[in-house]
């Protein structure tokens, strides 16, 4: 991160040595300086300290510090590398302008991307190549114009395409720069621009090697202020590494655009804030020994007061550090050096959680969480004033996955959550910090792949619950008159509360059981007796109401299921939908003696009436079935699965409708 020598040995170009030249007709050279070998730094007198608070140290002893003296200069280098990722060499390139003396508004070139071929003596000044079209005239002087970095990038092969955040409209080029910066040294935003009268530029000869007399050189100049900030030994006090540094000037200094007149090398700024947020890519800077925070600004008079606030890796804040009123001048081309003392925070230690939504069951995004832990504080991570005892209320972070971000001072094993739409209220839940196997519903994952870290921000996956599920995983085994394997004869069509029975609070029952942990089933019971009648003993099946809704919405219910009987000489049919019965709902009755009319559905508001046998158990629930509810309110809805049959023939029949993995989710 050190702002120094940018630039890879193993780049395959070669320097130099002033060689004679057989001329190739078409690539022409130029050569760029940046102004010297280094960019100086700010007299050492103009240091901005800010604090002056030392941490003990280790030993007891005196520590020497490092002295500005041995950091009063600062080099920079033109740039060459290797690109692992993209396989190919990466050198830097300038745009350059040509016009001739004797017609100084008619270009000879323009617009025209030159490419760094190979480096000089020293590694500041290297010369560029570009294949022009026009020929230059020896006999004529020229004025170059150049820019830094160049709004077009091209390839070996010559083809040339636009560089991201610069914008080329003629002479005049725009750069977009950021508040958001990571506190190395960017290129991008080191923009330089260079003018330079003299020859023809000449021609590259067919070995390689660049002719240099009489060659005009450009030497660029930097049109940023470079902030170069440190932490010097023993003056962090908040004894952790620093993620975050948030910095407020006095003036609108970052961010913003720069518009750049190729012709004079005047900015033209625009859209600067004051405030800049510098995030850390690695998480080092403890105590600096070498290692700096450059922060990219516009040249400017700083009047007023400086403020800095400083994060940990799990968005804690130290206490907000200001320093002295100042009145300086931030020259352009120059570095201000800034010695950093960081005091402690008010808060102590506590974990960063990221909540990634692994999986969306609710059917619509998140507006907002709430979490919750008796006897901890969270806050808001990288914010002052966002500080809340017990519980928090997050908005995401983004949405796409949606993602929650917070810290909480301490270690808590589990945190309670609550889930808010626009159109649903979830509450009440748990989440456990945990590396284990959970199980939310339908899916099973682990919350945390590591153990939860203090003083750093740890990665949690989160599951949005739906509406309403029920898989039967909890289920006792139970039979209320559903007439098991067919060896019990019940009649009985009365209705019964299923949570003492079968552990599942709201629901209701009339001729139904459970096979432990698996799935649910209700059964129709027909007995027929020719002339003496037939009578059909039918069962139901009730869920809880419907809650967690906060407005009327469109929901979707979907379920497994899976319908059996014992013999076919009767038709049976299953009917599913919904209604607003409050309490316990019995069964059915239809037919007995002298009697044989055919069954119906007693559900008052079926979706789907007369499914058949299709087959199937407790260990075998294969079908699937879905359908919408309009406008469902809170509070007022149950679903509701019945039976019945059809026929005369003379025997006896049982059908058993199986039901597992009842879901309801919003509707979109």
């Amino acid at each position: 991160m050190i702002f120094a020598s940018i630039f890879l040995m193993g780049c395959s170009l070669e320097k130099s040595e002033g060689e004679s030249a057989v001329q190739q007709p078409v690539e022409l050279v130029i050569r760029a300086s940046q102004g010297g070998a280094t960019r100086a730094m700010e007299n050492v007198d103009d240091v901005i300290e800010v604090g002056a608070e030392l941490a003990p140290a280790a030993d007891n002893s005196t520590r020497t510090e490092l002295g500005p003296a041995t950091d009063t200069e600062q080099p920079i280098f033109w740039s060459c590398y290797y690109d692992e990722k993209e396989g190919k060499e990466v050198a830097d390139q300038i745009m350059v302008w040509a016009e001739p003396a004797v017609s100084p508004q008619e270009w000879t070139f323009a617009q025209t991307v030159f490419s760094l071929a190979h480096f000089n003596h020293d590694y500041h000044s290297a010369d560029f190549t570009a294949t022009v079209a026009n020929t230059m005239d020896r006999d004529y002087d020229y004025t170059y114009y150049a820019i830094y970095p160049s709004p077009k990038s091209r390839n070996k092969q010559g083809v040339e395409s636009a560089v991201s955040g610069i914008t080329l409209n003629g002479t005049e080029v725009t750069y977009t720069l950021s508040a958001n910066q990571s506190g190395e040294y960017n290129p991008a935003y080191d923009i330089m621009w260079g003018e330079v009268s003299g020859a023809a530029l000449v021609e590259r000869d067919g070995s390689g090697s660049i002719e240099v007399w009489r060659q005009p050189e450009l030497r660029m100049k930097h049109l940023l202020h470079m902030m170069r900030i440190r932490v010097p030994e023993r003056r962090n006090l908040l004894g952790r590494d620093v993620k975050r540094l948030e910095i407020t000037f006095p003036q609108a200094v970052v961010g913003g655009t720069a518009k750049v007149n190729v012709k004079t090398g005047e900015v033209v700024w625009s859209g600067q804030s004051n405030k800049v947020t510098i995030d850390l890519p690695d998480e080092n800077l403890l105590n600096a020994n070498g290692r700096y925070v450059w922060v990219h600004i516009k040249p400017e008079v700083l009047n007023g007061e400086i403020s800095f606030q400083v994060y940990d890796s799990a968005g804690l804040p130290a206490a907000e550090i200001k320093s002295a009123s100042i009145n300086k001048t931030l020259f352009a081309g120059r570095i201000t050096p800034v010695d950093l003392t960081i005091p402690s925070s008010p808060y102590g230690e506590g974990a960063g959680l990221k909540f990634i939504v692994e999986k969306n069951n609710l059917g619509e995004q998140l507006s907002n969480i709430i979490l919750s832990a008796d006897g901890y504080t969270f806050i808001k991570p990288f914010t002052t004033d966002i500080v809340s005892a017990n519980s928090i209320s997050l908005t995401p972070d983004n949405n796409s996955p949606q993602t929650f971000t917070v810290t909480v001072i301490g270690n808590p094993s589990s945190l309670g959550i609550s889930y808010i739409s626009a159109h649903a209220s979830i509450q009440n839940r748990t989440i456990p910090l945990s590396t284990t196997d959970t199980k939310f519903e339908d899916t099973t994952i682990k919350v945390l792949d590591t153990p939860l870290q203090i003083s750093k921000m740890n990665q949690a996956k989160m599951v949005v619950p739906y509406l309403f599920y029920e898989d039967f995983s909890n289920v006792k085994g139970f039979s209320y008159n559903d007439n098991v394997n067919g060896d019990t004869f019940s009649t009985d069509v009365s209705g019964t509360s299923l949570e003492s029975i079968a552990g599942l609070p709201g629901w209701t029952g009339a001729r139904c059981g459970a096979s432990a942990g698996k799935a649910i089933r209700v059964d129709i019971r027909t007995e027929a007796a020719g002339i003496l009648g037939t009578a059909r003993y039918a069962g139901r099946l009730d869920s809880p109401k419907i809650q967690n809704i906060s407005s009327a919405v469109n929901v979707m219910v979907s379920f497994n299921w899976a319908f059996a009987n014992d013999d076919t000489k009767h038709t049976h049919y299953a009917a599913w939908g919904y209604h607003s019965t409050s309490g316990v709902i019995g069964g059915k009755k239809t037919g007995g003696a002298l009697q044989s009319p055919d069954g119906n559905t007693t559900l008052s508001n079926p979706i789907t009436s007369g499914i058949t046998i299709v087959g199937g158990s407790y260990d075998d629930i294969s079908q699937y079935t879905s359908y919408i509810i309009k406008n469902c309110p809170n509070n007022t809805y149950r679903l509701a699965w019945d039976v019945y049959s059809h026929g005369r023939t003379v025997g006896n029949s049982d059908a058993w409708l199986y039901l597992d993995n009842i879901k309801v989710s919003i509707a979109n």
